[in-house]
């Protein structure tokens, strides 16, 4: 009687001669090259092959580029980051636990800490526009701080906030997430808006103008 085999990895029927099916046969050449790339010590975005992208730490960040780094099925992807001071200009040498159709390999690599381009742009004077609230009431400036919380995490900042006559201004990095506040605004509270444009400088590569917006909101 013929004996019936199974492929230990997916459970197809193999040869008395085979280990595996012919899918799930293990890469004899399986191999990364080491990995390296940046990590924002503030928003936890990483620049791999020139291009930030958002993730949550370094974990996360390890595990992503393994996969984009090979076309193989990998069953386990285990990074193993030594316990030293994540900082700017830090460098962190690690390793990467992967298994793939039973078979284990280790990867080598090494990370920088340092501030991605957005998150550069805090404690500066950088700004792209300003929110110029008036007659705020408590509820509208714990909306603002709310948002301007959540914008942190995009790398959207208020690099300064200054007290004027009858309310704040806000001066905001970006001018998208300007106008997303801009909008909240006008949906949830009572008041007077108005958006103006501000000549700023001219991208001399584009022979484009660049200009700043304010956004003025008068609460009722």
């Amino acid at each position: 009687m013929k004996r019936i085999m199974f492929c230990p990895s997916c459970g197809d029927s193999i040869e008395e001669n085979q280990e595996f099916c012919r899918n799930c046969m293990p890469d004899q050449d399986l191999e990364f090259k080491d990995i390296g790339f940046d990590l924002c010590e503030k928003c936890g975005k990483y620049n791999f092959r020139n291009k930030w992208r958002i993730s949550n730490g370094a974990k996360q960040a390890i595990s992503e580029i393994v996969k984009e780094s090979t076309k193989s099925k990998l069953d386990r992807i285990a990074p193993k980051i030594p316990n030293v001071t994540m900082k700017a200009g830090v460098n962190v040498d690690f390793k990467v636990m992967v298994t793939s159709n039973f078979q284990e390999y280790e990867i080598k690599g090494r990370f920088l800490m340092t501030i991605c381009p957005k998150c550069s742009k805090d404690n500066t004077t950088y700004f792209e526009g300003i929110l110029q609230l008036r007659n705020p009431t408590d509820e509208v400036k714990a909306y603002i701080k709310k948002m301007l919380n959540e914008g942190k995490a995009r790398g959207v900042y208020a690099t300064s906030i200054k007290e004027v006559t009858n309310g704040l201004d806000y001066y905001i990095t970006n001018k998208s997430y300007l106008r997303k506040i801009g909008k909240e605004l006008k949906k949830r509270f009572d008041g007077d808006f108005n958006e103006s444009a501000q000549l700023f400088s001219r991208n001399h590569q584009t022979s484009k103008d660049i200009y700043r917006i304010n956004l003025l909101f008068r609460c009722k």
